[in-house]
């Protein structure tokens, strides 16, 4: 399994869910069995938002060339979707959401298992500091 390619999925499950709640937060949500008030589509649309940002930091976190990014980006991934995780299984075994609803408990655990997985397969980046010259102790002045 290569990051880039978790990264890539990411971003595609992020923008899409990330659109249906910004575009069509009422549709979306009924997908679920959730019931859109007024003040439940604005949080959805923020969600959207939050959601669309997640996958920008994606797919930027796959062109990244740096190690350090990357280091960045998979703890922030991982916090996420630990946290995306327990909050819709939360909701899902008070059945707060239809059947349907268990796709997220779903799509946020095995982001959860792959960002772990890179977490703590990922070689620690740290550069080794430079060699010194030897050669003596002679200075240029």
């Amino acid at each position: 399994m290569k990051l880039n390619t978790v990264l890539a999925v990411n971003a595609v499950v992020t923008f899409a869910y990330g659109a249906g709640l910004m575009l069509l937060p009422d549709w979306t949500l009924g997908q679920f069995g959730v019931e859109a008030s007024a003040a439940v589509v604005v949080l959805a649309r923020l969600v959207g938002a939050a959601l669309i940002v997640f996958g920008v930091l994606a797919l930027a976190a796959r062109g990244a060339g740096e190690a350090v990014a990357r280091q960045l980006m998979v703890p922030a991934f991982l916090t996420r979707d630990l946290l995306g995780f327990a909050v819709t299984l939360v909701g899902q075994l008070a059945k707060v959401t239809n059947s349907t609803g268990w796709i997220n408990v779903v799509i946020y655990g095995l982001f959860a298992l792959a960002y772990g997985y890179f977490m703590w397969t990922m070689p620690s980046g740290r550069k080794a500091a430079p060699a010194r010259r030897s050669g003596g102790s002679k200075r240029r002045r």
